[in-house]
C-alpha cells in the first residue's frame, strides 16, 4: 500500500511484526526499511539504500524482501573488505572529484584506518572500540601517515582527528547507498553512525594579522623574492586563501575592469566567482605584468624551478617566514596567509554580510560570521555610545 510522505512517498509489503519492509524516497533516494530478527535477541531495525531507483522498482525490492524474510533470509551485505572499500571503491568513485589536497588526504587517511583497523576486516565489524582507539592513537603521534614514520613522533589536536573522522564517516554513508554488481549493498548501515567526533576544549587558536607586522613584512619582501611583494598584496587586498592566489593565471585578470575571477578548480569549495579589484592590487598587478610580460594562460606566480606550474604552497610558505624574520618578527603559531583572511573578515565587518562573504570567497555568510570575525573592543565601544533609549507606551 501507498502513503504520502513530506519527502516523497511509502510503500509497504508484508506483515507487521514478521516480514513488514517500508519502501520509501528521502533526499532523492529511495530505500527499504525493514527488522532484522534473529533467534533469542531483540530484532534490529535495518535500512537498505536502492539509490535513485524509480518508485516501481522499490516496490518491487520491497516485495521481494518481504518474501525473503517470511523465508527466513535477510539481505546480507557484500563481501567487503575496508582495503577493498576504500581502494576499489571510495578513491576510484569518489575522491577523483575532489580538490587535489583533499585527494590526498583521502589517500593518505585510507592507508592510516586500513593500518589501524586491519585491511581484511569487513567495515560492518567496527565498532565504538575501534573508533576510541582511532582518537587515542592519532592524538598521541601513534598513528601518523607512512610518509611521516621516520620522523619524531608529534601528536595532532582534535580539529585533525575530527577531520580525518569525518572522512570515514562519508566512506563508510557511501558504502550503505553503493551497490555491486550483483545489486547486493555494500553495507546495510553504518556501524559509526552517531558516535561522538572528538572537540576542542579550547577556544580554536585562530591569530589575526595586524597593520603593524602586515606593512613591515611588505617592506622587506622584494629582499625574500621578486615575487613575493605582489603575492602578499593580492592575499591581502582580496581576502582569498592563498592556494587561490598562487592558482590565478593571467586571464583571470581585467586590468581595466579592476575584477579578477576565481576559477572553480582552483577554489577548496568549488565556488566560481569574480570579485572586484582593489586600487592598490591593480598598481601591483599591473607593475607586475610589465615587468614579467606574461600575459594570457601563464600563472602569475609561476614555480622556481617549472613555470608551467604554479607556486608550491611550501615555497609561499617558506616567503612568509623569511619575510617575518627579515622584518625583526617572532613568529606565532598559526600565524600566515590565513591570518591576512581573517583580518580582510575582520576590517570590513561593517560591509553586508553576504557581499564580504562573495567577496572573499566564502559561499556560507555564517562561516564568515562564526569563523573568521573576530570582536572588535573599539567597535563595541562604538556602539555603546550610540546605543538609543527605548521608551515604551501603551
Amino acid at each position: 500500500m501507498d502513503n504520502a510522505t513530506k519527502e516523497g512517498w511509502s510503500y509497504r509489503s508484508g506483515e507487521k511484526g514478521t516480514n513488514r519492509v517500508r519502501a520509501y524516497e528521502k533526499g532523492g533516494q529511495s530505500f527499504l526499511e525493514f527488522y532484522e530478527r534473529q533467534p533469542n535477541a531483540e530484532p534490529v531495525r535495518r535500512r537498505v539504500s536502492l539509490g535513485k531507483s524509480d518508485r516501481l522498482h522499490a516496490k518491487l525490492k520491497a516485495d521481494e524482501l518481504a518474501a525473503a524474510l517470511r523465508r527466513g533470509e535477510a539481505p546480507q551485505p557484500s563481501a567487503l573488505t575496508l582495503h577493498a572499500l576504500f581502494y576499489n571503491w571510495y578513491l576510484k568513485e569518489v575522491t577523483p572529484g575532489k580538490s587535489p589536497g583533499k585527494q590526498k588526504h583521502d589517500a593518505t587517511t585510507a592507508e592510516m584506518f586500513c593500518r589501524c583497523f586491519g585491511a581484511k576486516r569487513h567495515p560492518s565489524t567496527l565498532n565504538v572500540r575501534d573508533w576510541q582507539k582511532f582518537i587515542r592513537e592519532r592524538r598521541s603521534g601513534a598513528l601518523r601517515p607512512a610518509s611521516r614514520e621516520d620522523l619524531p613522533v608529534k601528536p595532532v589536536g582534535e580539529r585533525q582527528a575530527r577531520y580525518d573522522l569525518k572522512y570515514l564517516m562519508a566512506v563508510l554513508n557511501f558504502a550503505t547507498t553503493a551497490r555491486d554488481d550483483r545489486d547486493v549493498p555494500l553495507l546495510t548501515h553504518n556501524p559509526l553512525k552517531g558516535l561522538p567526533y572528538p572537540s576542542e576544549t579550547n577556544s580554536p587558536h585562530r591569530p589575526m594579522l595586524a597593520d603593524e607586522p602586515y606593512g613591515k613584512m611588505l617592506s622587506v619582501a622584494r629582499e625574500v623574492h621578486r615575487l613575493c611583494e605582489p603575492f602578499f598584496i593580492l592575499v591581502h587586498e582580496t581576502g582569498h586563501r592563498a592556494a587561490s592566489v598562487r592558482h590565478l593565471r593571467w586571464s583571470d585578470i581585467d586590468l581595466e575592469k579592476k575584477v579578477v575571477r576565481w576559477r572553480a578548480e582552483n577554489d577548496k569549495i568549488r565556488f566560481l566567482h569574480t570579485t572586484p579589484l582593489s586600487d592598490r592590487a591593480v598598481n601591483a598587478l599591473d607593475q607586475l605584468q610589465k615587468a614579467e610580460g606574461a600575459i594570457g594562460e601563464h600563472w602569475i606566480f609561476p614555480s622556481d624551478t617549472n613555470p608551467s606550474r604554479p607556486l608550491p604552497c611550501h615555497t609561499a610558505n617558506k616567503w612568509w617566514r623569511r619575510a617575518e624574520a627579515k622584518a625583526g618578527i617572532e613568529h606565532v603559531h598559526g600565524m600566515g596567509f590565513h591570518s591576512a583572511r581573517r583580518k580582510f573578515a575582520s576590517e570590513l565587518k561593517a560591509t553586508n554580510l553576504r557581499d564580504l562573504a562573495y567577496m572573499g570567497g566564502w559561499k556560507n555568510p555564517q562561516t564568515v560570521l562564526l569563523v573568521y570575525q573576530q570582536p572588535d573592543l573599539e567597535l563595541q565601544r562604538e556602539a555603546l555610545a550610540t546605543r538609543r533609549k527605548m521608551s515604551v507606551t501603551g
